[in-house]
């Protein structure tokens, strides 16, 4: 009976490690991609998107969180707004495009020093 109850432990603690350990790898890719989002975007003089690495943002001054899935960025304004985009970034990470989900426009930014 003692030797049932150490198997199920030992199942069930490997079990919790392995779901820990996929959890952990998606948080690190997300976390490395919010990397490369973080700084200031510019279109034009009125179309500026602030993204942090920890998920907060800031377009058109209008605060913030994004979450990224899927190749889609998604912004929840504090003023109840909500966007989501698919993006591409190119020129060495220079350059993001972002594509409207629903509407379809896509927009070029440029990240500023």
């Amino acid at each position: 009976m003692n030797k049932k109850f150490m198997v199920i432990g030992i199942v069930l603690i490997l079990f919790v490690v392995g779901l820990s350990g996929c959890s952990q790898k998606a948080t690190d890719v997300n976390t490395a991609e919010m990397k490369r989002f973080a700084g200031k975007w510019v279109a034009s003089e009125n179309d500026v998107h602030i993204f942090s690495s920890d998920g907060a943002c800031i377009y058109i001054n209008i605060p913030g969180t994004y979450t990224l899935e899927d190749g889609k960025i998604t912004e929840d304004l504090d003023n109840g707004l909500k966007y989501t985009y698919y993006y591409h970034f190119s020129d060495n990470d220079t350059a993001l495009n972002l594509t409207h989900v629903d509407r379809g426009y896509t927009t070029v930014y440029t990240k500023q020093p």
